[in-house]
């Protein structure tokens, strides 16, 4: 827990990258091999699992924020994204 007076900050660079998260394999054992898999790009994750990315969380990757406070062009931005490449 976090103490009253204490700051918090995190990295969405950090979550993106984030070895417990992305670098899930059944062939990577150590952290240097779980590290190097999750800072590769692999789109195939999100061909798997479109929502998350194969990630544990929603949280773990972080584009337009997340919450009450986040990016209100989310969904547009996706959208867009979307047209483009199926065009």
């Amino acid at each position: 827990p976090i103490e009253l007076g204490h700051t918090f900050c995190f990295s969405p660079w950090y979550l993106g990258r984030d070895p417990r998260c992305w670098g899930s394999c059944n062939d990577a054992q150590d952290y240097q091999e779980q590290a190097l898999l999750a800072s590769t790009f692999n789109p195939q994750r999100w061909l798997d699992d479109p929502l998350n990315g194969g990630a544990p969380t929603m949280f773990s990757w972080l584009p337009f924020g997340a919450g009450p406070r986040g990016c209100l062009g989310t969904r547009l931005g996706l959208t867009e994204v979307t047209l483009g490449i199926s065009r």
